[in-house]
């Protein structure tokens, strides 16, 4: 079962990472710089909201996490 969570996660990841993320930077070189020059500012733009999003993401989850392990430790001892 963690192969399979593992190898689904990996899924998601590279096609989130491979289809949304070359498309979000040519968007917005097109249609907010509409500079192709201006390509590294979309890179940037880009990589700071997917750092945003996936800092908060784990904030999100981190409470869940301590009590997942929390359980765990209590059914072990």
């Amino acid at each position: 079962m963690r192969g399979t969570v593992g190898a689904i996660y990996s899924f998601v990841a590279q096609l989130i990472g491979f289809g949304a993320g070359p498309t979000l930077i040519a968007l917005i070189t097109d249609h907010v710089f509409r500079n192709p020059k201006m390509v590294g500012h979309s890179i940037a733009i880009v990589c700071a909201i997917a750092s945003a999003l996936a800092a908060w993401l784990l904030l999100t989850a981190l409470p869940h996490y301590r009590h997942l392990l929390a359980e765990e430790q209590a059914a072990q001892g």
